[in-house]
């Protein structure tokens, strides 16, 4: 929803960082960086299998270089958004603004 509303607004960066926890997969037979997955599959073979993800979405496995220079920030799972927003918080990202979400409620 977030990388489909990005690329109709103008007024929207139109490319959609997405932090990805690094971790190898296995993709057609090879072990694989799930990030190098995501963005050359346009999907998350790992927790959204079958999923389309827009092209402008780009999986960064660096959490700040993932958030650098946004003025928006989305946690997906509650339980990152505590740990790692006090990191982003020490860091200079005070000025974004952030959400964060339980998708299970």
């Amino acid at each position: 929803m977030v990388g489909r509303n990005c690329r109709l607004h103008n007024w929207c960066e139109t490319q959609v960082n997405m932090w990805v926890y690094e971790e190898q997969v296995d993709f057609r037979g090879q072990k694989r960086n799930l990030s190098e997955v995501i963005n050359e599959q346009h999907e998350n073979i790992k927790y959204l299998k079958g999923i389309e993800l827009p092209h402008n979405i780009v999986a960064v496995p660096d959490l700040e270089s993932a958030c650098a220079g946004a003025t928006l920030l989305i946690f997906g799972k509650f339980l990152f958004y505590s740990r790692h927003i006090q990191e982003l918080n020490t860091k200079g990202f005070v000025d974004a603004f952030q959400v964060g979400y339980n998708p299970n409620t």
